[in-house]
């Protein structure tokens, strides 16, 4: 072999270890194709040499894998703090005392109904209260009242007795239905467990004028003329409560101008057809006559003798149940009315008081939330423990 030969040959070992095998066959190639011919034998065939692995790559370093080794210095947890709930409280819980029992709409005459509340418990029989609601109202507008003193065992009875329309009133016949609702009250007595022996009326302005009808009067034949029930004689009631009352007074009932420029009993004759020069002379007689007087005044009218009647101090005469007159400090009625009448009841011998609530004004005592209603109640259930003791 030729030494230029040998040294192509160790060229292409260089190359092919460089991974060149393709630079190094071009090589090859064209130094064949220059070379000059030779007389030895045809050259054995090139073989295309397929590339070895490269054994001079580098092996790669093992990857190593972490396996973490427990900490022997790390710290005891600290014990976690366990709560027990400690059990609050529980809160006293005030039982509610049961609503009262409430027994509406009873008939007791031609077009009037009661309502009737009961305590919730027991079987009685119970002190009774006879209510009259004021003048343009109704018997619902004394529920409030009514509730709270069921509430605390006494039973209720509350008429829907008239008086629709003060200026229109006919005064007597509005004390009938009065008078009804108590004979209605006598008759049904053991039904609702009403004690008669304990029975207390109560009215709230033309209400209080029918309270006090029931308690001076001591001949009611003229004013249960038409009631389905009779009347037992007197001596019905154990006492009198009137709050802003009207009582039929010559300072109020015969003085007093409404809104109109007139007074009650201007409304209350003309609604009798009395003429007006008969009115006008028997409002003269009784303006000058002292109410212990009004009994002896002569021979009246059909007409004028039933006004006459229909005006409590008429009957005052000194047999009459303890009195107990309420009325608002800021009352638009004036006070005048009840002063006077609570004066003649004293003069005559009656146990009598007025009481007078600051900041009540005159429909005070028909919601509870008013000014003056609670004073007022208490004021009256400390009159009914004297009272009914």
């Amino acid at each position: 072999m030729r030494p230029k030969d040998l040294i192509v040959i160790m060229v292409l070992v260089l190359l092919t270890a460089c991974g060149a095998a393709e630079e190094a066959a071009e090589i090859v190639m064209v130094d064949t194709a220059t070379a000059a011919p030779v007389d030895t034998p045809a050259p054995e065939p090139t073989a295309t040499r397929t590339p070895e692995p490269d054994t001079a790559t580098p092996t790669p370093e093992p990857t190593a894998t972490w396996t973490p080794v427990p900490d022997s210095a790390t710290p005891t947890p600290e014990p976690t703090t366990t709560w027990t709930a400690v059990p609050t409280e529980t809160p006293t819980v005030v039982p509610t005392a049961p609503s009262p029992r409430f027994i509406p709409d009873q008939s007791y005459s031609v077009f009037r109904s009661l309502d009737v509340y009961l305590p919730a418990t027991g079987d009685g029989p119970f002190p009774t209260l006879l209510m009259f609601h004021g003048a343009h109202m109704s018997k619902l507008s004394l529920k409030s009242l009514a509730t709270y003193f069921a509430e605390r065992d006494y039973a209720v009875v509350v008429p829907d007795w008239g008086m629709a329309d003060l200026y229109g009133a006919n005064w007597s016949a509005e004390f009938q239905s009065a008078f009804c609702a108590l004979a209605w009250s006598h008759a049904n007595a053991e039904t609702y467990a009403l004690d008669l022996e304990r029975v207390v009326v109560f009215g709230h302005s033309a209400g209080g004028f029918a309270a006090s009808m029931i308690g001076v009067v001591d001949d009611p034949a003229e004013f249960v003329v038409d009631c389905p029930h009779q009347l037992p004689p007197p001596g019905w009631v154990a006492g009198v409560v009137s709050y802003a009352g009207v009582f039929g007074t010559k300072e109020v009932f015969l003085r007093h101008q409404l809104d109109t420029r007139r007074t009650l009993f201007d409304y209350y004759a003309q609604k009798l057809g009395l003429p007006v020069d008969e009115e006008a002379e028997i409002l003269d007689t009784l303006r000058k006559t002292p109410y212990e007087g009004w009994r002896d005044i002569g021979e009246l009218s059909e007409r004028g003798t039933t006004l006459l009647h229909s005006l409590a101090p008429y009957w005052v005469d000194g047999s009459e149940p303890p009195f107990l007159l309420i009325h608002g400090g800021r009352d638009e009625m004036p006070i005048g009315g009840c002063k006077a009448f609570a004066t003649q009841l004293q003069a005559a011998g009656v146990e009598a008081a007025v009481v007078v609530i600051p900041d009540a004004h005159h429909g005070a005592i028909t919601t509870a939330s008013k000014p003056g209603f609670e004073e007022t109640c208490q004021t009256i259930e400390e009159f009914l423990a004297e009272v009914l003791k």
